[in-house]
C-alpha cells in the first residue's frame, strides 16, 4: 500500500476500532488461504523437504526461514539448471520445476522462495516471521516483490577495473536507497525478524561479499544504514548465523553464475 496512502489510513482507522479487531481475521488465515491457493498446507507438517541449490540466494531465503521459525526440514541438493531447466529427475518429481520448492508431507508443493517463507512463518506461528497485522503482511510482500534481486546482481557483473564501475557502483547505491526506505529498523517491518527479513537478508548478505571483490573500496550500504543494521541484526541471531553462508561461499557461488565480464 506504499502507492495508496489513503487505503493505507483507512486501514489503520479501522484497526483501531473494537469491532474490527474483535471480527477481521488474523494475518495468519489470510497466509493460510494463500498457502491453499498455491497448493501448501495450513497445519504445521509432519515432514517437509526443501528441494534447491545451497549456493542459490533464494534457496538460502527457504534455509534462513526454516532456521529462525525453527523448523526441521530436510534439505535436496538440485543441480544448478543448464539453460534454465533443472535436472531431469526433478522436473519428473515436481512438474512446476521451480527452485526452491518445499514438498509437504509428500504430496503438495509450496513453489516459489517467497512462498515457502511465508509457508514457513504461518506453519510456525511462533517464530513470529507472519506479523499479527495484514497490513504488515501485505507491506511486508509489497517489500519483497519490489526488491529487484536480479538487477542488483547484475550490476556487479563487470570487474572493478571496466569503464562503467563507477556507474555501476552509483546504481547499487541507489537500488539499495530505495528499499533503505521501506525499513522500519531494526528490521524490516520493526523489531522483529519476518518473513520479509528472511527474503532479503541472504541477498544483502552476498551483496556484500561479492561487491566486496566486484567493486573494492566501495561501501554498497554508504546511502543505506538500515539496511545495514538489518543485516547485522539479522547476523547476530545464532540461529540465522548458522544457516548463512559464508563470504568467501557467495563470492565463489556468484562466479559460477556470473563471470566477470569485460
Amino acid at each position: 500500500l506504499a502507492a495508496a496512502p489513503r487505503l493505507r489510513a483507512m486501514l489503520r482507522a479501522a484497526e483501531r476500532r473494537p469491532s474490527f479487531v474483535e471480527t477481521a481475521s488474523p494475518a495468519a488465515d489470510y497466509i493460510s488461504g494463500y498457502g491453499a491457493f498455491l497448493g501448501g498446507t495450513a497445519k504445521v507438517a509432519d515432514k517437509l523437504t526443501l528441494y534447491g541449490s545451497a549456493g542459490d540466494v533464494f534457496t538460502q531465503r527457504a534455509v534462513i526461514a526454516a532456521a529462525a521459525a525453527g523448523a526441521k526440514v530436510d534439505i535436496v541438493e538440485v543441480e544448478e539448471p543448464k539453460d534454465g531447466e533443472p535436472a531431469a529427475w526433478y522436473r519428473a518429481l515436481n512438474p512446476a520445476a521451480t527452485l526452491p520448492a518445499l514438498h509437504v508431507n509428500g504430496q503438495k508443493w509450496v513453489q516459489s522462495s517467497t512462498n515457502v517463507v511465508q509457508y514457513l512463518g504461518e506453519a510456525f506461528p511462533e517464530s513470529g516471521l507472519v506479523p499479527k497485522s495484514a497490513l504488515d503482511v501485505i507491506d511486508g510482500q509489497f517489500f519483497v516483490e519490489d526488491f529487484d534481486v536480479g538487477a542488483v546482481f547484475s550490476l556487479l557483473k563487470g570487474g572493478a577495473k571496466a569503464d562503467d564501475a563507477d556507474e555501476r557502483k552509483k546504481a547499487v547505491v541507489r537500488t539499495l536507497a530505495a528499499a533503505e526506505r521501506r525499513v522500519v529498523a531494526p528490521f524490516a517491518l520493526g523489531d522483529t525478524l519476518t518473513f520479509v527479513d528472511a527474503a532479503v537478508v541472504p541477498v544483502l548478505a552476498a551483496l556484500r561479499a561479492v561487491a566486496s571483490e566486484r567493486l573494492p573500496g566501495h561501501d554498497v550500504f554508504s546511502e543505506a544504514p538500515k539496511l545495514k543494521q538489518l543485516l547485522a541484526e539479522a547476523e547476530a541471531l545464532p540461529a540465522v548465523a548458522a544457516a548463512l553462508r559464508s563470504d568467501d561461499e557467495h563470492v565463489a557461488d556468484f562466479a559460477k553464475r556470473v563471470p566477470v565480464s569485460a
